[in-house]
Parts: C-alpha cells; structure tokens; sequence
C-alpha cells in the first residue's frame, strides 16, 4: 500500500488520507486551529505531501513525513489566543484546551505529540528537529505549567477526557480538494501552430528571424538577464500587492496594521492569511531564485491570482456574483456564502471594536433609543478621521449603525437591495443563508416577529442542504441561536412582567411561530410550547423551561427526512452523531425506565438488557436505588458486578443520593461500541462517569466516582 502511495497513486493515496485525515485535523484543533481552518490546513497539508512524494526515500515513513509537514505548516497559521469562540461543551475541557495553547510553540507540539498522538519521544525528536533530551524537557515542562494549582491526577483525568471530547468533534477535511490544484498546476499550455505561408514568403521571414536570433538570442538567455529580469518581476509582484491591500483597506475604512501586538486580541486582523500567504509565497520564490538564477512565472502568476481573489471584500464579492450568477450551481453558491458570511462577521467585529473606541462621540447621536441618522450626518465632520473612514466603510460594506442596549452604538449588516441581489444570484435553495445574515440586526434590535421570518427562510435552506456542506452547521447554528433570542434564554427574567406573566411581545410572537403549521420544525416545537403556556396562563411551562436547542435539531432533521409528524417533546434524542440525550422531568423517559426495572428485577434475567440503551439502564439503576434494591443495581454495577459477589456488594450497599431528582439533562457519549459516559447535570453543575458494555451487550455503569459527588 506505502509503495502505491509513494508512486504517487491517486486511488491508493486518497484509501491512506482517509485512515489519516482525522488524526491530523484533530492535531490542528487541538494546536488552536478553528474547525474551518483546521480543515484547510489539514488538506493544504496533504497537498503538500503529495507534491513531495517523488522526493522521498524508499526507507522513508509516510506517516512521519505526513507529521513533520504538519508541524511546519502549523508553525505559521496565525491562531487567535484566547480563541474567538469555544468549540467544547464543557467548560473545563475549554479551559485545559486553551492552557494547553498558551504554550511556546515547541513545547505545544511536542507535548500534544505526546500526550494526544502517543507518538514516542525519539519520533518526536525527529518530527520537531528537537534533541529527544530537549522534547522529553519540553513535555515534562509543558505538563507542569498546565498543572499549575492543580492535583496532577486530577489533571492527567481531565487530559482523558480532552483526549476524548477531541475525538467527537465533527471536521470538515474535503480530500477532494487536495488534488484541485495539483490538477491545476500539471496543465500545460497548448501553443498553436503558424499557419502555413508560401514558401517565399516562408523563407524571407526565416532569413528575418535567423538575423534576429543571431543578435538578440546571446542577451536574452544569458543567466545575469534572466536573474535580472526575475527580480524586477518579483518587485512588481510585490509592489502590486502592496498597492492592492491598501485599495482595500481604504475602501473598508480600516487600517492595516504592521505589527502583531497591534491587532485587537481577540478578532485577529482583516487579510491577514492573505498577507501570510504573499509573503511565504514571496519567500519561496526568492529562495528559488538565489538557487537557480530564475523561476516559473506563470506558476508564480497564477500563486498571486489566487491570493488576490481571496483579498476580495464582500462590497466586490457581490458585483462579481451579480455579474457571474450562481444560480445553477449549487456547490459554488455554498462556497461564495461561506466566504462572504466569514468575511461579513470579521468586518463586524471590526467595526464594532473600533465604535467601542467612539462611544462617547457617536452616543449623541443617539435619541429615544435609536440613532439619529441625520443628526449623525450633521456631526461626522467633526469626528476624527479615523473614525469618519471607518463609518465611509461601513456603508460600502452594508452595515449600517444601531444603539443596543447595554452595548451601545454598534454596526450591523442592513437588510436591503444588497440581500436580494445576493438571494436572486445564487442557487434558490441556499437564500436561508442571506436570511441568517440579515437576521444579525433583527436579533440585537429584539424584532422578534420579524425573526420568525428569517427563521423560516433558514430552515427551508436547510433542510434544503446536504449536513456535510460545511456552511451547513454555520447556518444551523445560526438557527438555534435565532431561536434562542426568540426565547431570550440569556435573560429569562425580561420574559415575564412583575405578576410573572409572560409579557405581550414574546406571547405575540410566539403565537405567530406556532400558527404557521405545515412542515416546519419551528412551528411544531412552538406549538408544543405555546400549547403549555396557555394552559398555565401563560405563566411558567415545564416545557418551556427545560427546552433545549438539541430539540430543535432533532425537528430539523425529521423534517429533512420527511417525518416531522414523529416529533415529541419527550423521549431520548440524538444529539449530534454521537450523543444521545433526555432533558428531565420527562413522563415517556420515565415510564420506560419504571417498566424495564419492573421486568428485569422479576428474575434478574440480562438477556432483556441486551442492547438497552445506556440512558435506560442509568435509569434503572438509579430507579433501583431509589426502592432500596441492591441486588438489581449490583447486575448494573460495572464496579459492583466484576469485583464483588452478590452478597459482598449487598453488605457494603449503602443507598446512594437520589441523583436524577434534581438532574435536569442526563447524556450518553459514544466513545466506541463498548464504552462511553455518562453525564448528569443540573442547573448548577455536571458530573460524568463512565459506562462499557460487556461480552453479554449489556451495558453497565461505572459507580465509584457517583458515590463521592453530589447533585446539589
């Protein structure tokens, strides 16, 4: 198979991507990559390596070639520390995985390396170009620093579950796309011949040519012109993307800035890949020059193409999309909104970074609330200039002021012209993601009804997409965090007025979401809520306040398979590939577990636990334990079970809290086909433990660590 590889065989090269690719995204994320990037990386990455092949050793090992292409590459993406976003769930695995980022450089890939790879320390070594004495300090260093204040058991126990927790990310590797531009670079151009001419004039023109060669041939091929002439265009190259960056620049109304402690901490700086990408390109031309005298032109010129379609702003973006339309290609419409979404939302953070900076001048433009265009307009001459080119920018860029409350002045992407040139340019099904775009004023200025329309549009997107799109998950993400402001989950108490009665703004628009019926995911979730909330007065509903958003997926997905009409409120749920998941109190959960405990505790007989899922049999255990039944719950005991008889655990039994009466979620998460966790968590806290099947398919929960924690 390595020798396949090696020979450069496309089939046999893409069968070893796809046994490798996971491992190496996952070395990006957890080096600080975002899951975009990391994505991008990964498959620049292999791109790479296929590129080389022709260059390696027969002895040579693919995967250490793989790593320590890896490990240059990830040497220069430019990573936002503390990241922009989390990507966990759980709050310690965030905090270990940014520990863990904060490290030198070196000390960070080789303690991942290590501690995530289990690659050993000589490979380390040679993947790093450290001594194996140097790595060997470095993860022992890297290990300290991590641990600081921290019991280093607790710490190595908290390393296991990152370790896992990093293993049920979903990526986004397209192998696909290492090969577009392999493909792109083997195309030679076809010259075409001179037709032919009498011979006359054939041998006249010959003559003509021979003199001309005789002359100019000697100057034109000489190594000093050539190296000459190689210069000047790496200078013009230069020069010219110089000159583009700053024509962008102005245009956006932003300053480029020249060092990195210049960059606002947290939102990274506009075009700086593009930037990194110029200079390394520039790089690797210059060595090639000092080391052959001359390089590829062309191939540099179609390098720089590249770069500078990616330098386009979204105002660009969009004339080019209105005069090149999208509408019957899909696959490019998802990939011109994935590019104009992330470009949107950095400009965003931009703009709003620097308001932050003017609050006092631009707040007197604010009255009853709302800003004062006009009176905005009458002062701006008078603001400095910084701020009068960023305001220049923000209109050529779509986004208009807003007041916030509690925020301020800020800057969002105005719903006008602009999303209907974009929707009626792109493929018909993918107009949810200018909807999602637009939505971004709607949810600062709590326009909620009008929310529900964008959130109809979003959802016909995506049941509309294919999951495995990456803009995909942008968008659903965006779903649920609509619906999070249609509910304002982050401020519960501005719901109800001072009798606690849900107030008329939230009650009209929910109404609305409930009353359009027909096939979409919203109504039928709000249905379900507003059928509760009107049967308490509209005052406070179980349903309402132990929803979570993975219900609103689940409706999501039986609407993309048509079968919306199975959806309940109750029940366990997928959530995401491999979780499963109940939000307590829950009847239907509950009257499951009580009739599985009833049949099983008759005759302890384990063949009706044969593949039950493991929710359930969490819930007989503790429903076991709640009746004072220490004989059923040893069966389910993993700890119990292998290392106790029935009559040693009986006499040890001490009954344990009564866990799930104050657990509002409990989950299940897949770690392989025998084993995973168990999470319980409250309002308050969480607590996980671990859960593997036996030889016998019954699943069995691991109680050691359950004994010590309470569920306050």
């Amino acid at each position: 198979m390595n020798q396949k590889v090696k020979s450069g065989d496309i089939e046999a090269f893409k069968q070893w991507m796809d046994s490798n690719a996971k491992r190496i995204e996952r070395l990006a994320v957890q080096y600080g990559c975002t899951q975009e990037l990391a994505g991008n990386v990964t498959e620049d990455i292999f791109r790479t390596l296929y590129k080389e092949l022709v260059n390696l050793d027969e002895d040579e090992i693919l995967i250490d070639s793989l790593y320590e292409i890896a490990v240059n590459k990830l040497a220069h993406v430019p990573l936002r520390i503390p990241p922009e976003t989390t990507i966990f769930r759980f709050e310690e695995d965030q905090v270990l995985h940014e520990r863990i980022n904060q490290l030198e450089e070196k000390d960070k890939i080789t303690f991942i390396l290590s501690q995530f790879h289990n690659i050993e320390l000589t490979k380390i070594a040679q993947i790093t170009g450290l001594t194996k004495e140097k790595a060997e300090y470095a993860i022992r260093e890297s290990f300290q620093q991590i641990s600081v204040q921290a019991d280093r058991a607790v710490v190595e126990k908290q390393l296991e579950f990152l370790a896992k927790t990093y293993k049920r990310i979903s990526y986004s590797f397209n192998k696909e796309a290492v090969f577009e531009s392999s493909k792109n670079e083997r195309q030679t151009s076809q010259r075409k011949e001179t037709p032919r001419k009498k011979w006359t004039v054939l041998a006249w023109i010959s003559g003509i040519v021979l003199l001309l060669t005789l002359i100019i041939v000697p100057v034109v091929t000489s190594e000093e012109y050539k190296q000459a002439s190689a210069e000047k265009y790496l200078e013009r190259i230069k020069s010219s993307f110089n000159e583009k960056m700053k024509r962008q620049y102005k245009e956006l109304g932003l300053s480029e800035t020249e060092k990195e402690s210049e960059v606002d901490f947290h939102i990274g700086e506009y075009g700086a890949q593009e930037r990194l990408d110029f200079d390394l390109m520039i790089s690797r031309y210059e060595r090639l020059l000092a080391e052959s005298g001359t390089f590829n032109k062309e191939k540099m010129d179609e390098e720089y193409k590249s770069i500078v379609k990616n330098m386009e702003i979204p105002s660009d973006m969009v004339n080019s999309l209105v005069r090149n339309p999208l509408t019957e290609d899909k696959k490019k419409s998802e990939t011109f909104i994935s590019e104009y979404w992330g470009k949107v939302e950095l400009l965003q953070q931009h703009y709003i970074n620097l308001l932050m900076h003017y609050q006092t001048l631009v707040n007197k433009a604010v009255v009853d609330g709302k800003v004062d265009i006009e009176k905005l307009n009458a002062e701006k001459d008078t603001y400095p200039k910084e701020l009068q080119e960023a305001l220049k920018g923000m209109a050529n860029q779509n986004f208009q002021l807003t007041a916030v409350s509690g925020w301020g002045v800020i800057a969002v992407y105005e719903k006008n012209e602009v999303g209907d040139q974009i929707r009626n340019s792109i493929h018909k099904d993918l107009g949810g993601f200018v909807s999602a775009i637009e939505s971004i004023r709607l949810i600062y200025e709590d326009k909620r009804e009008e929310m529900v329309e964008e959130m109809l549009a979003m959802e016909n997107t995506l049941i509309a997409s294919d999951h495995n799109n990456p803009p995909y998950d942008m968008l659903e993400g965006f779903y649920t965090g609509a619906f999070a402001s249609l509910l304002n989950w982050h401020q519960p108490d501005m719901l109800v007025d001072d009798d606690g009665n849900l107030k008329p703004a939230y009650r009209t628009a929910w109404k609305k979401a409930a009353a359009i019926g027909g096939k979409s995911p919203l109504s039928v979730v709000m249905q379900g809520i507003v059928n509760e909330m009107e049967a308490r007065g509209w005052t406070k509903a179980e349903t309402f306040t132990r929803f979570q958003d993975y219900k609103l997926r689940d409706a999501l997905q039986l609407a993309k398979a048509d079968d919306l009409k199975s959806f309940s409120f109750y029940g366990i749920k997928k959530n995401g590939t491999d979780s499963d998941i109940v939000t307590l109190p829950d009847p239907e959960f509950e009257k499951v577990i009580a009739e599985t405990y009833k049949s099983f505790s008759e005759n302890h007989d384990l063949s009706l636990l044969t593949d039950v899922n493991p929710l359930i049999i969490t819930g007989v255990f503790y429903y076991a334990n709640d009746l004072e039944d220490s004989e059923t719950m040893w069966y389910l005991d993993s700890a119990g079970y292998s290392n106790l008889t029935l009559e040693e655990y009986k006499s040890d039994w001490i009954q344990a809290e009564k866990a799930l009466a104050t657990v509002t979620s409990l989950s299940f998460m897949h770690e392989d086909e025998k084993n995973g966790f168990i999470e319980f968590q409250n309002e308050n806290n969480f607590f996980t433990t671990m859960i593997n099947k036996g030889e016998d398919n019954v699943w069995r929960i691991y109680t050691e660590e359950l004994n010590t924690h309470k569920f306050d």
